[in-house]
């Protein structure tokens, strides 16, 4: 038995063993929201995960979503009320694509554009309001919006377009997230929302942006993108690349994420290549030293599978200084 597949029964085993009583703790449904979020997210993911599960671990993830469309009305609760664990219980219902469920979720953001004081009105922050500069994240609009962009559908564009025009900057990203899963935005429309880049070496990047949408949101479509289709991410990890100053956190983040993919499909030699390419460009942030660990650790996995590949990596020029 796997070390995978023992993690699943374990966790199985204490899900349904608590079953015993009438009523389900909340804590269970969260571990029966984790399971299957461990299987869509992991095990499905392309490449596929090298531990396959037998079809008794199917049969028990089956049992996992049974729970949880038996007790959507507490998930819903729990996800209004914003309880512990609230965005794995949200995935838990985003899971069973039921249309009660994309309408629930469309109404909680509409809702939740942005936060709001004691009295309803939205909270003003920034320099002399009463609530500081320092704004106040909005996780429940934003995370509800993400999860709209995996199960909306069309019938959800209009309220996340709401949410790009009046939510507030958390909000705001996951809307364009969600917006470019569903194939509203292009890339190339998603880069020309950016706006005008500047840098400047000392404080960092600089970008004109009347629309509100972020470099890391850009960042974030990217890795959403990776977690199923490693080929386009790379494409698109190219685009920022090309796109943002030499020394900006985007270009080395996004030199680090191409070796990743690389990395993770097995493709050792284009993974050896991508860290000399990163290595030599210099101005990594602090990805230098990441880098330079995993590139060894490339090596000894391309040994490990009999890859013809050289016994230690290149020098390069960063290290040679």
């Amino acid at each position: 038995m796997n070390c995978v597949r023992f993690s699943l029964l374990a966790l199985v085993a204490y899900l349904f063993g608590t079953l015993a009583c009438y009523s389900v703790e909340l804590s269970t449904l969260t571990e029966a929201a984790g399971i299957v979020h461990f299987y869509d997210s992991v095990i499905s993911a392309k490449p596929p995960w090298p531990h396959r599960l037998q079809p008794e671990d199917r049969e028990q993830i089956q049992q996992a979503e049974k729970l949880l469309l038996a007790h959507r009305t507490e998930l819903m609760k729990a996800v209004e009320k914003k309880e512990n664990d609230w965005n794995i219980l949200a995935y838990g219902l985003r899971r069973s694509k039921d249309p009660e469920i994309t309408a629930f979720f469309i109404r909680l953001v509409q809702q939740n554009l942005y936060v709001k004081d004691a009295n309803g009105n939205r909270m003003k922050f920034g320099f002399g309001s009463s609530h500081g500069c320092e704004e106040i994240t909005n996780e429940l609009g934003s995370g509800l919006a993400i999860h709209l962009g995996e199960i909306g559908g069309k019938r959800a564009v209009t309220a996340l377009k709401e949410a790009v025009e009046q939510g507030d900057s958390a909000v705001r990203d996951g809307a364009y997230r969600a917006l470019y899963k569903l194939g509203e935005y292009s890339f190339e429309e998603i880069l020309s929302m950016l706006g005008a880049i500047s840098f400047d070496e000392k404080f960092g990047m600089n970008v004109t942006n009347s629309v509100g949408l972020s470099s890391n949101t850009v960042m974030a479509i990217i890795e959403d993108v990776s977690v199923f289709d490693s080929k386009r991410a790379i494409e698109l990890y190219d685009r920022i690349i090309e796109k943002f100053p030499a020394g900006s956190e985007e270009v080395a983040r996004a030199h680090w994420s191409k070796i990743l993919c690389y990395h993770n499909n097995q493709q050792y030699d284009l993974a050896l290549k991508q860290c000399e390419v990163a290595l030599e460009k210099g101005n990594l942030k602090d990805y230098t030293k990441r880098i330079t660990e995993i590139r060894n650790q490339i090596i000894k996995g391309a040994q490990q599978v009999g890859a013809d590949k050289p016994a230690t990596a290149p020098k390069s020029r960063s290290e040679g200084n």
